[in-house]
C-alpha cells in the first residue's frame, strides 16, 4: 500500500475552502489532469463519482463513492473500480491565519506493483502538492477564488 500525507495552510476562511473544494465543477480547476467530473446525488455518502482523467496521455475513467462527508470540515471517497484502487480525505481546520487543509491518500497495490510502490508514492506525491498549491493559488486570488 502506497501511503500519502500533506497538508498546507491556507489564508481564507475554512467554509470558503470546503466551498471551493466540494463544488464539482471546480476539481479540474486544482487537480491536475481532471477532465470532467460528473456526480449523482450531490456529494452526499454513498453518492458516485464519476472522473476523467489525462494520465501519460490516455483518458483514464474512475469511479468513486463518497464514503464521509460532514458537511463542513471532513470529506472522504473511495475507487470503485479500475486496476488501483484507494481511498483518499480531506479534512479542513480552522487555524488563526485561515484553514489547514489537510489530505491523506491510500492506493493499495496490487502484488504486481509492490516493486514500484516507491516511486509511484514519488511520482503521486509530487501531483498531490502541486494540486495543493493550486488549490492554495486559486483561493488566495481575491479575483480567482470570487469566480467560482
Amino acid at each position: 500500500m502506497v501511503t500519502s500525507e500533506l497538508q498546507i495552510d491556507i489564508y481564507a476562511p475554512r467554509q470558503q475552502v470546503w466551498e471551493f473544494i466540494t463544488r464539482i465543477k471546480n476539481i479540474p480547476r486544482w487537480q491536475s489532469g481532471i477532465l470532467s467530473v460528473s456526480v449523482s446525488n450531490g456529494l452526499h455518502e454513498g453518492s458516485q463519482i464519476h472522473m476523467t482523467s489525462d494520465r501519460m496521455g490516455s483518458n483514464l475513467n474512475v469511479e468513486m463513492e463518497i464514503i464521509q462527508n460532514n458537511g463542513s470540515s471532513v470529506i472522504k471517497a473511495r475507487s470503485r473500480s479500475g486496476l488501483v484502487r484507494f481511498e483518499s480525505g480531506y479534512h479542513l481546520l480552522e487555524i488563526p491565519e485561515g484553514t489547514r487543509v489537510k489530505f491523506w491518500n491510500h492506493t493499495h497495490t496490487q502484488a504486481l506493483y509492490r516493486d514500484a510502490e516507491v516511486a509511484l508514492r514519488e511520482v503521486s506525491e509530487a501531483r498531490f502538492r502541486a494540486d495543493l498549491l493550486r488549490l492554495k493559488s486559486i483561493l488566495e486570488t481575491p479575483n480567482e477564488s470570487s469566480s467560482y
